[in-house]
C-alpha cells in the first residue's frame, strides 16, 4: 500500500509539472507576439498623425526640409498670405476675407509638415503652424465676440421697446456665438464662460419675466379683491396665478421664477384666500365663546366651541401649509375650552379661598385647618385637569401652597405678631410692629435668614429691600390682612412730635451700643410704646412705585452718633443693596 501511494504521488508531480511547463511557453510565446506586433505598427505608422485620414503624399526630399526647393514656394506662398492679412486687418477691422487668408495659410503650412520628408517635422515648421493657429484663434474669437456683443445691445432694445420675441432670437444668437468662442478657439483671449453664464440667465429671465409678472399681478389683484369683499373673484384671480406659476416652474425648472420659495408663497397665497371665509368665521365663533364664557354660560360656550374645533380641523385638513399660521386659533380654543370647562371647579376653588381667608382673619384655626387642606387639595386637582385654563393664574397657586406648608407654624407666627402691633396716631385702621423685625420672626415666615450675625433676637439685617416686601406679603397671606412697608407718613406719626434729640439719647446709638446691634425691643420705648424707631438699625420705607430705582432707609443705625439720630436720618439706597445696618418693620391693617 505504501508503494502505491508513493507510485501516485509521483505521477501527480509529474503532471503538474507538465503544465507548469506548457503555461510558460505560452507566456513566451504570448509575449514575442506582442513585440512583433509593436514593431510591425511603428514600422507602418503614419509619420504625422495631425491628419491621418488624409492619404499621405509620396515625401518630395528625403534630406533637410528647411533646403526642399519644392517646399521653399509654399512657405513664401504662407508669409505672403500672412503679410497680406497683416496690411488689410491693419487698416481696418477683421472681416471674413481677412479670416480667409489665414485658414489659406494654416491649411499651406500643413501641406509643408506632411512633405517635409523627414520622420520628424521641422520645429521651425511646426511653430509656425502653432503661431498661425494661435493667431487665428485669437482673430476669430474677437471677431465671433465682436457679433456677439452687438446682437446683445440690439436684444436689449428690442425688449425696451416690447418687441419680445425679435429680443429673445438676438440674445439667444449672441449666447450661440460666445459658446463658439468658448468651445472652438482655445487660444482666444475671448474665451468666457462667465459672459456666456450671464447671457443663458438673462435669456431664462426674458423668456419667464412675463409670466412671473403675470402671475404676481394676479396675485395682487386677488388680494385686493379679497380686502373689497369679492370672494368670488378673489378666488378665481388667485387660481389663475397659481396654475401661471406652475406652468412657468414645469416650462423653465432652472429660472429663478421657478424656485421652490416662490411657488411655496403662490401655494400660502392660494390656501389663504380659499379659507378666509372658514377662518373668518373660525374667528367669530371663538369671540362668540369669548364673550359666553364672561356671562357664566359655559356650557354654551363650549358648544360654540365644538364647532368651532371642527372647522378649524377641516381646515387643516384641507390646507395643511396653513397650519402653523392657525396656531394662535388651535391655542386660543384649548384655552377657552379649558377655561370654560373649569368654571365649576374654579367656583369651589374661590368658595375655598374665601373660607380660608375669613379664618385667618377672624384666627380661627380650627377651620383654617380644614379649608386650607381642601384649597390646597382642589388646586392641584385644577392644575392637573385644566393646565390651559386662564382661571390658573387666579387660583392663587403660590399662597395656597405657603399657607399649606406653614399651616403647623401659622397659629405661633400670629401670635408673635398680633402681641406686637401698636397703633400708630391719627391712623386708626394702622398698626405697627412695636419693634424691628427680629431673626426668629423672619425665619419663620420666609424659611431663610440673611442676616450677618445670625442671633434670633436680634433685629434681620443684610435684607434687601425687594425682600422686605417679599417677607410682608407671605405675613399678608398669614394673617388674611393688608401687610406692608411703613410709608413717611406712618414712620413721623410713630416717632411722634417729642424731641427726636431726647428719643436719640435713649437709642442705641455709636455711644450707647459701641457700634454693635443689639437685641429687638431692648431700648426704651417712645411714648407710644414704640421700640428703636431711631438707632440699632435703619429701616426700609415703603416706595409709591412699583419696582422702584432708589428706595428710602429711616432712622439711622447702631453705628451712627447721637447727633445724627436726632436729624431723623433718611438715606437713599438700591433697592438690591445689603447692608448689615438695614433691617426694617410692617405695618397691618385691622379694620375691625
Amino acid at each position: 500500500m505504501k508503494l502505491l501511494h508513493k507510485y501516485g504521488t509521483r505521477r501527480n508531480e509529474i503532471r503538474r509539472a507538465k503544465r507548469e511547463l506548457y503555461f510558460r511557453l505560452g507566456m513566451v510565446a504570448a509575449i514575442l507576439v506582442f513585440f512583433a506586433l509593436m514593431i510591425i505598427v511603428a514600422k507602418f505608422r503614419p509619420r504625422l498623425a495631425d491628419d491621418a485620414r488624409e492619404s499621405q503624399p509620396q515625401a518630395a526630399n528625403m534630406g533637410d526640409p528647411q533646403s526642399n526647393p519644392q517646399l521653399i514656394p509654399m512657405r513664401e506662398e504662407v508669409e505672403a498670405l500672412v503679410q497680406e492679412f497683416r496690411e488689410s486687418s491693419s487698416s481696418s477691422s477683421v472681416d471674413t476675407d481677412d479670416l480667409d487668408l489665414l485658414e489659406r495659410a494654416m491649411d499651406i503650412q500643413r501641406r509643408i509638415i506632411r512633405l517635409g520628408g523627414s520622420d520628424i517635422a521641422s520645429k521651425v515648421d511646426l511653430d509656425r503652424l502653432y503661431s498661425l493657429e494661435t493667431i487665428y484663434d485669437e482673430q476669430m474669437g474677437a471677431f465671433l465676440v465682436s457679433q456677439s456683443k452687438q446682437l446683445e445691445q440690439d436684444a436689449e432694445i428690442k425688449w425696451i421697446e416690447s418687441e419680445f420675441a425679435e429680443a429673445l432670437r438676438l440674445m439667444q444668437r449672441a449666447s450661440d456665438l460666445q459658446d463658439q468662442v468658448n468651445s472652438q478657439f482655445p487660444r482666444s483671449p475671448d474665451r468666457d464662460p462667465s459672459r456666456l453664464h450671464v447671457l443663458n440667465n438673462k435669456i431664462m429671465v426674458w423668456k419667464t419675466g412675463p409670466m412671473a409678472e403675470k402671475a404676481d399681478q394676479l396675485k395682487l389683484e386677488a388680494m385686493q379683491e379679497l380686502e373689497a369683499g369679492n370672494y368670488e373673484t378673489a378666488v378665481a384671480r388667485i387660481t389663475e396665478a397659481l396654475e401661471t406659476q406652475k406652468d412657468l416652474s414645469a416650462t423653465y425648472r432652472d429660472s429663478r421664477n421657478a424656485s421652490i420659495a416662490r411657488m411655496k408663497e403662490f401655494e400660502t397665497a392660494y390656501a389663504n384666500i380659499m379659507t378666509s371665509k372658514d377662518v373668518s368665521r373660525l374667528r367669530s365663533l371663538v369671540e362668540e365663546a369669548r364673550v359666553e364664557l364672561e356671562a357664566m354660560n359655559p356650557e354654551k360656550a363650549l358648544a360654540i366651541l365644538s364647532e368651532a374645533e371642527q372647522l378649524q380641523a377641516n381646515l387643516q385638513e384641507r390646507f395643511p401649509s396653513i397650519a402653523n399660521q392657525q396656531s394662535d386659533i388651535r391655542q386660543e380654543i384649548a384655552v377657552l375650552q379649558d377655561t370654560g370647562s373649569s368654571q365649576k371647579s374654579f367656583s369651589r376653588i374661590e368658595n375655598l379661598q374665601k373660607q380660608t381667608r375669613e379664618a385667618l382673619a377672624q384666627q380661627d384655626m380650627a377651620a383654617f385647618q380644614s379649608s386650607i387642606s381642601d384649597w390646597f387639595r382642589e388646586v392641584r386637582l385644577f392644575k392637573r385637569s385644566f393646565p390651559r385654563s386662564k382661571y390658573l393664574d387666579q387660583s392663587n397657586d403660590e399662597e395656597v401652597n405657603f399657607l399649606y406648608s406653614s399651616r403647623q407654624s401659622i397659629p405661633s407666627i400670629m401670635d408673635m405678631i398680633y402681641e406686637n402691633l401698636v397703633p400708630v396716631p391719627g391712623q386708626p385702621t394702622v398698626h405697627l410692629y412695636r419693634t424691628e423685625v427680629p431673626q426668629v420672626l423672619y425665619r419663620r415666615i420666609t424659611g431663610t435668614n440673611p442676616s450677618a450675625a445670625v442671633l434670633p433676637t436680634n433685629p434681620v439685617e443684610s435684607l434687601t429691600w425687594e425682600e422686605a416686601v417679599e417677607f410682608t406679603r407671605m405675613a399678608g397671606w398669614i394673617l388674611s390682612r393688608p401687610v406692608s412697608l411703613p410709608d413717611r407718613k406712618t414712620y413721623m406719626a410713630a416717632l411722634g412730635d417729642g424731641d427726636p434729640a431726647e428719643q436719640a439719647n435713649n437709642s442705641w446709638s455709636s455711644e450707647s451700643s459701641n457700634r454693635q446691634i443689639r437685641e429687638v425691643g431692648t431700648s426704651q420705648a417712645n411714648s407710644r410704646g414704640i421700640n428703636d424707631l431711631l438707632g440699632n438699625v435703619s429701616e426700609w420705607m415703603a416706595s409709591e412705585e412699583p419696582s422702584p430705582t432708589k428706595v428710602t432707609a429711616f432712622g439711622g443705625a447702631a453705628r451712627d452718633s447721637r447727633l445724627r439720630l436726632a436729624t431723623v436720618p433718611e438715606d437713599t439706597r438700591d433697592p438690591i443693596e445689603r447692608n448689615r445696618f438695614i433691617g426694617f418693620r410692617f405695618t397691618v391693617i385691622l379694620e375691625d
